[in-house]
């Protein structure tokens, strides 16, 4: 907050201004290697700019991360983990290298559907029996079990190097489902979804350590 700064988003704004107690910032001052990963287009909302600023080496598409496939929006969180977490475990583990790694997942974006949208495809079948949901939700439920995929491999990593109870996670998500129609986003939480009702921008957040 706030949304806009003299015209322009408030995030891509902090990209010309200091930020030391950004998480990046903080980690790499205390001798972190703080690495950030996104799926997607590296110059997405200009996180070409951002996360540098937050003190993060970062790749995405174009400059540095390479996924195992790339066919149709949108791409794997899954396959993300899979080909960058080495990187920093097997640093960690032979040389003693601490890491911070901050992760932007992009499979669970909208808009939902099981037409046009890979991860709801991939996980129809998995979603199938939720018949109390409308079609747009069970897709929308159906796309975030590509985390819940991503999350296990980056755990099964974790604990098969012997670092799980040394490793800190946090999850959280940046915003409620806005692709959702008033009414689809009603079947997911029971609350009055208005412009001005503010419950909807209640978040979860996960903080995890072995």
């Amino acid at each position: 907050l706030p949304t806009n700064v003299n015209g322009a988003l408030s995030f891509l704004s902090s990209a010309r201004k200091a930020m030391p107690y950004a998480l990046g910032n903080q980690f790499s001052a205390l001798g972190y290697a703080t690495r950030a990963y996104h799926n997607n287009t590296f110059t997405f909302y200009e996180r070409h700019r951002t996360h540098p600023n937050l003190g993060y080496v970062y790749k995405g598409l174009g400059n540095g991360l390479e996924l195992l496939s790339r066919s149709t929006w949108p791409n794997s969180d899954h396959e993300m983990i899979q080909v960058t977490v080495d990187e920093y475990i097997d640093n960690y583990v032979n040389n003693g290298e601490k890491f911070h790694t901050y992760y932007m997942t992009v499979s669970g974006h909208g808009a939902w559907g099981f037409g046009d949208h890979r991860m709801c495809a991939k996980h129809e079948a998995e979603v199938a029996h939720l018949t109390d949901y409308s079609t747009p939700v069970r897709a929308y439920i159906a796309s975030q079990l590509e985390l819940e995929l991503a999350v296990t491999e980056l755990m099964n990593k974790l604990e098969a190097a012997g670092i799980a109870d040394d490793t800190v996670i946090a999850l959280t998500s940046d915003h409620y489902p806005y692709k959702l129609t008033p009414k689809e986003y009603h079947e997911l939480e029971p609350v009055d979804t208005g412009d001005r009702d503010m419950l909807r921008y209640r978040n979860s957040f996960m903080l995890w350590c072995g």
